[in-house]
């Protein structure tokens, strides 16, 4: 959930035409459980926090996300996207680390393809210490996404957090082509864990 420096385009703008494109089609068709889940999804990144990517405050955003999510479960108790945001729901409104981590592997016994329970999933094990096993989980969301800049990013940290600095520096090369922005923020992380501060700082100047 780390924000690169900069953007063409703002996430809190990206989340909230999400969003209100979400609400839309759960007004739409309001037994659609997949539209539910992703505005649950969508509710969680427009709360205004370290980890959000919005201006909507946490008392507004959590109740409407947990409604959302109620629904979704009720429409399709088996939807493997409903358990990947409840996992985030669990782990961030709850501090419930054991009940996110049981809900994307939830998810995952669903969909092994569902790409938010992988890159949450390996977010959680990161926060676990569980730095081997996060990596693998971003190299296989990275197989089904190879375009997602987020993950991306992760890769290239954790690979020269491992002193694979050939491999990470190939990341962020792939990042030069989709979003030159996270670009910089991966080779940032590449040099701090090399202990090359000073091109780390100048690589996000």
């Amino acid at each position: 959930f780390t924000r690169p420096p900069s953007r063409t385009k703002s996430p809190a703008s990206s989340v909230a035409d999400g969003l209100a494109a979400l609400q839309r089609a759960t007004t739409l068709d309001p037994a659609y459980a997949p539209a539910w889940a992703q505005l649950a999804s969508a509710y969680f990144l427009s709360r205004r926090a370290s980890t959000g990517f919005g201006n909507m405050a946490l008392e507004e955003a959590q109740p409407l996300a947990r409604a959302a999510l109620a629904t979704a479960k009720r429409l399709d108790p088996e939807l493997d996207d409903a358990y990947a945001v409840e996992g985030v729901i669990k782990q961030f409104f709850d501090s419930d680390l054991a009940g996110a981590l049981e809900a994307h592997e939830r998810a995952l016994a669903r969909n092994p393809g569902n790409a938010q329970a992988l890159q949450w999933r390996a977010d959680l094990l990161a926060r676990f210490g569980r730095y081997k096993e996060s990596l693998e989980q971003r190299l296989a969301l990275a197989a089904i996404d190879p375009l997602l800049a987020t993950n991306n990013n992760s890769i290239a940290r954790d690979l020269a957090m491992f002193g694979r600095n050939a491999e990470a520096e190939a990341y962020a090369r792939r990042l030069d082509n989709t979003d030159p922005a996270w670009a910089t923020f991966a080779r940032a992380g590449i040099y701090s864990y090399a202990g090359e501060w000073g091109e780390a700082m100048s690589a996000l100047v």
